[in-house]
């Protein structure tokens, strides 16, 4: 469990199931300081050590209720365009795309000449 915020910090770290300490996080909330964790979950997801990063939180819904929320992170999960939106209706093969730089120039970057 990787916990940002004290609440699941000190829960989880009496159960010695904690991954780093990122509980400085909310300190000074900012895109650099929420990158090092993000980094270390992509890194253990990739690297085979987590099966899947999902973020659990509380929504605030009023004063006396909090529901709590789970997402997916990691594998991404592709999600259903609802019916009747513009883009459900089109085919896949009749987007057309323009690439700047051209395709050629892409892949010739991405794949290295061997």
């Amino acid at each position: 469990v990787m916990a940002i915020g004290k609440k699941a910090h000190d829960y989880y770290g009496r159960r010695n199931m904690l991954v780093g300490n990122y509980t400085h996080v909310f300190a000074k909330l900012s895109f650099d300081t929420v990158r090092e964790a993000a980094e270390e979950a992509m890194r253990g997801f990739t690297e085979g050590t987590y099966d899947e990063v999902v973020m659990v939180y509380n929504e605030f819904k009023n004063v006396a209720t909090q529901v709590v929320q789970a997402e997916q992170l990691l594998p991404l999960v592709p999600t259903e365009v609802p019916a009747g939106t513009p883009s459900a209706n089109v085919p896949d093969n009749s987007i057309d795309y323009i690439f700047e730089p051209s395709k050629e120039d892409i892949i010739k970057t991405l794949i290295p000449q061997s």
